[in-house]
């Protein structure tokens, strides 16, 4: 399940957002202060930062930090509109800046959004595109194996257990 921080207040808006993400299969940890939030976002735990800008009166510091540290998605939540803060965000390195005002529904369709687009898959296992293991280069993607540049005939049942060998050296394996 993915995670997003938000930073802000516990509050009737934080509750209903945190209801609409988690039927997304999107949890949300609430934060009221913005210490120790750099650390916790580069445990890579969250797949998205949210800040409540009426509620971290520090919002510009925290972003800057954030975007030194990660390439985490950034949104800040604002209650009235204020172009200089919205120019401001995007300057110092924010993905999106809404206003509360959009409702609730709309912000979480957007958060889902942004976790699909660059959080969704980052906990599962994406195949390397080349492996090499002694002389042997497989090649994943074009389930192909060369040995000192050149191709090696295997069936589809010999490159899956060449595969398996090769990700589980070192280790004692059963027959099976």
């Amino acid at each position: 399940m993915n995670t997003i921080l938000y930073i802000g207040e516990k509050s009737g808006f934080s509750e209903q957002l945190s209801n609409y993400l988690i039927r997304d299969g999107i949890a949300v940890e609430i934060q009221n202060t913005t210490e120790d939030c750099t650390s916790r976002i580069l445990s890579g735990l969250y797949s998205l930062v949210m800040i409540d800008t009426s509620f971290c009166v520090d919002w510009i510091f925290t972003v800057v930090q954030i975007r030194q540290a990660s390439d985490i998605p950034i949104i800040l939540a604002e209650n009235d509109r204020n172009q200089a803060n919205a120019i401001t965000a995007f300057k110092i390195g924010a993905d999106d800046y809404l206003l509360k005002s959009i409702g609730v529904l709309e912000i979480s369709l957007r958060i889902a959004a942004f976790v699909r687009r660059c959080g969704a898959n980052k906990n599962i296992e994406k195949p390397k595109k080349e492996t090499i293991f002694k002389d042997l280069r497989i090649d994943e993607y074009s389930r192909t194996v060369r040995k000192n540049g050149k191709e090696l005939e295997l069936t589809k049942t010999e490159f899956e257990l060449l595969l398996f060998l090769v990700r589980h050296k070192g280790q004692v394996l059963t027959r099976e």
